[in-house]
């Protein structure tokens, strides 16, 4: 992505965030700035330089009330989007979109599910009794999310050619997307009910391990600056940062500094920029 439509797809994203927590403030939600955004919060008071999206994360009871909330407060220049929303949408994460724009990513080619510039919003649950059983965790969810994502068009962008052969055999085994999508929310309100020290995110990037990690670091909610505005990131978020990127104050090598989500169609449509500061 060229220099001048990052910095402007920034700006964007920056939008959707003060608007989510205009919502979530407004409705008693809380939420902090998750993975790449809250490292960019702590090292660059704002978006990485390089970075192409935009991560916000809160547990899933306020998760659960996010979509309601939306559905009375949210700017109709804007739209929410989970996979019960959008039956196309194949992940267990939900999404801030702007309406009448084209932000497509490269796995996203022949999916039908909306696609318009986004910050992704994701849930954290209660982690395993055990690291053994935390695996079992794993194992389930990497096949049941796969499958849900052949079934609705996904590919992955590195995909090759055996990767694609198992794809396509993904999509057109048996078992349709509400039942793949049923037995994931069975095994979240499983360990909902279970005592846990630890909270997780399935849907994070990192691997479960990494992703494991000690519900107090969530306790509390503290400001940070963010592109000259102040916004949520939580009491722990050194250990947090720590164990995700481990020396997370140095800048990676320089071929390292590049977008990760392989879009391959932009369009701001109509879209006036809100945002005049930051970025």
């Amino acid at each position: 992505m060229q220099k001048e439509d990052l910095k402007k797809v920034h700006l964007a994203q920056l939008d959707l965030l003060i608007e989510l927590k205009r919502v979530c403030d407004k409705n008693g939600i809380k939420f902090w700035l998750a993975y790449g955004s809250m490292l960019g919060a702590v090292r660059h008071k704002g978006f990485i330089p390089w970075d192409d999206d935009l991560d916000v994360a809160m547990t899933r009871a306020d998760y659960k009330k996010l979509r309601a909330a939306c559905d009375k407060d949210l700017d109709p220049e804007y739209e929410y989007q989970d996979w019960d929303v959008d039956p196309a949408f194949g992940f267990g994460y939900a999404k801030l979109r702007i309406r009448g724009t084209h932000f497509v990513e490269q796995n996203a080619v022949d999916s039908s599910a909306h696609n318009g510039i986004f910050i992704d919003i994701f849930p954290y649950d209660n982690g395993a009794p055990s690291i053994e059983e935390e695996k079992k965790d794993e194992k389930l969810f990497y096949v049941l999310k796969r499958r849900i994502l052949a079934k609705n068009g996904y590919m992955p962008a590195d995909a090759g050619l055996i990767k694609r052969i198992a794809y396509f055999a993904m999509k057109h085994c048996p078992g349709s997307v509400d039942s793949l999508k049923k037995k994931i929310e069975k095994k979240i309100e499983e360990r909902a009910g279970q005592s846990s020290d630890y909270l997780i995110c399935h849907y994070g990037a990192y691997g479960y391990m990494k992703e494991r990690m000690p519900g107090s670091i969530f306790s509390e909610i503290v400001d940070c600056e963010f592109e000259k505005n102040v916004m949520p990131i939580p009491v722990g978020y050194k250990e947090y940062l720590t164990q995700l990127y481990r020396d997370y104050m140095q800048f990676p090598p320089e071929s390292e500094r590049e977008n990760r989500h392989c879009i391959v169609e932009l369009d701001f449509g109509s879209y006036k920029i809100r945002s005049t500061e930051g970025c």
